[in-house]
């Protein structure tokens, strides 16, 4: 049911993040008829915003950051992935105390994550180190960097070596504003697609979540984790209906990437994302 491109050639066409992340989402997508059911692309985040800018797909899970970036983009209010603190699958490993940080390697993969790296390290440590992109690759990244920002199932997966320290960022942007990230929104580019695109993924997330020890197996033996992790990463970690907190901490990040030049000052506009039914 996971693999890309399973679901019927539809005028629809959504992307979705190729990480553990969505899959409760794109679970819930067999639960739509064959008559209503959108094409799926899994791709990084990175990815599927190009995608989307470009006119490849019509709707798509992106990182949050680029919806206060690219003008095209019209958020889709009430779904996305959020966590309240720790998020497991947003890493920082380093090798040295983050204050001496002087480089670090960003998973190229990454959008949000990068965003949120950089306004960490200068916010909570005074650093302003150097960033370069790079592949999710752990051992080859610590090479080259201080530290490097891994996301996703890497994020997951890795295992930090001897004397290297993990940061889960999640963790460290609650200490800093005492409020839940927005990972990723659900963006379309035409707005008469909202109300469509929310009804459908709304369906998918009340149907994943009702399937999820299913989605727990899948996932555990697809990455080689332990389920009772995975069952408290989807079931504890993350959030995909989006709140009013939700909302108050999107409004922070975008204020804190307009200070540190990530976006434009005036991307600070409003921002309405929590959950709103569509008739």
């Amino acid at each position: 049911m996971f693999e890309q491109g399973i679901f019927a050639d539809k005028s629809l066409r959504i992307g979705l993040l190729e990480y553990a992340n969505t899959k409760p989402i794109l679970f819930g997508m067999g639960s739509i008829p064959l008559d209503r059911r959108p094409q799926i692309t899994l791709a990084t985040p990175s990815a599927v915003v190009e995608m989307l800018c470009r006119g490849d797909l019509d709707a798509g899970v992106v990182s949050s950051v680029e919806c206060f970036r690219r003008d095209e983009l019209v958020i889709v209010p009430g779904i996305g992935i959020a966590a309240k603190g720790e998020v497991m699958s947003v890493k920082l490993f380093a090798d040295k105390e983050l204050s001496r940080v002087r480089s670090v390697a960003l998973d190229r993969g990454s959008r949000s994550a990068a965003a949120l790296t950089r306004i960490l390290l200068a916010e909570l440590y005074g650093a302003r180190p150097e960033f370069v992109s790079c592949k999710p690759d752990l051992d080859a990244m610590l090479l080259a960097c201080d530290a490097a920002l891994l996301i996703g199932d890497s994020a997951l997966t890795s295992t930090a070596p001897p004397g290297v320290d993990v940061f889960d960022l999640g963790r460290g942007w609650y200490q800093l504003t005492g409020l839940p990230f927005v990972y990723a929104l659900c963006a379309v580019r035409n707005p008469l697609l909202v109300g469509e695109v929310y009804r459908l993924l709304i369906t998918s997330v009340e149907e994943g979540q009702q399937h999820l020890v299913e989605v727990v197996r899948l996932e555990a033996e697809r990455l080689g984790l332990e389920p009772e992790l995975l069952d408290r990463y989807f079931r504890e970690v993350l959030r995909y209906v989006l709140t009013p907190e939700d909302e108050a901490g999107l409004r922070k990040f975008v204020e804190l990437a307009a200070a540190h030049g990530l976006v434009a000052p005036s991307a600070d506009r409003s921002i309405c994302v929590a959950q709103r039914r569509f008739q």
